[in-house]
């Protein structure tokens, strides 16, 4: 009979306790998946373009102030993409370039530089975009308005030189050719204008008889 009794009360004692559990149960599932939601990703505050190359080899220097709303180290990655015609063809590994950058605290606490050398890079126009990320993989972005168009600049052929050394030759005779001329001209016409003296009439012979 005392058992009986005491599955009884355990029995009513269960049933008693289980929405409180149910309740804490979901309760403590609700904060937890609050916590796991207010993590935010990275803001990016601030982007100043200091150098902004034209020609292939140049270098790309810009500063990007970029902070986690929950204090987290924060990686910055500055990606230049290859796009319209001048990406048509092109692998990836040449139309992306991912330049990771640097903490600058000279230019403030969450001031990151990134310096591109463009050495190598493909002519064209790039997207410019700047990624920050969190330990937790989550992702801020920001695009630039304004975007980086490289030309290349072609050297001189080796024989460019001695081409330029005959021309100032052929230049120069030339000159002297046009001088020449030009003093013969004025000689020539310098002496139209001297009056000539009037001819000399002789008289006629005498007669002899």
């Amino acid at each position: 009979m005392r058992a009986f009794l005491a599955s009884f009360l355990l029995i009513c004692l269960s049933l008693l306790l289980a929405p409180a559990c149910l309740a804490l149960g979901s309760g403590a599932d609700q904060l937890l998946g609050a916590e796991v939601g207010e993590n935010r990703p990275p803001e990016i505050e601030g982007v100043a373009l200091a150098r902004w190359p034209e020609l292939v080899g140049g270098l790309v220097v810009i500063y990007v102030n970029a902070s986690d709303p929950e204090g987290e180290e924060v990686a910055v990655v500055g990606v230049f993409l290859l796009e319209e015609e001048w990406a048509e063809g092109v692998p990836s590994e040449q139309r992306i370039h991912n330049i990771t950058g640097v903490l600058d605290p000279e230019h403030g606490p969450n001031c990151f530089e990134i310096v591109a050398n463009t050495s190598g890079w493909l002519p064209g126009t790039y997207k410019v975009m700047i990624v920050a990320t969190d330990p937790l993989g989550h992702k801020g972005t920001y695009v630039c308005d304004r975007k980086l168009t490289l030309r290349m600049e072609l050297p001189p052929p080796p024989e460019a030189g001695r081409w330029v050394l005959v021309g100032l030759g052929m230049l120069f005779c030339l000159l002297a050719v046009m001088v020449v001329g030009v003093v013969k001209a004025l000689r020539a016409k310098a002496r139209a204008r001297v009056p000539m003296p009037p001819p000399v009439v002789l008289p006629p012979p005498p007669e002899l008889y």
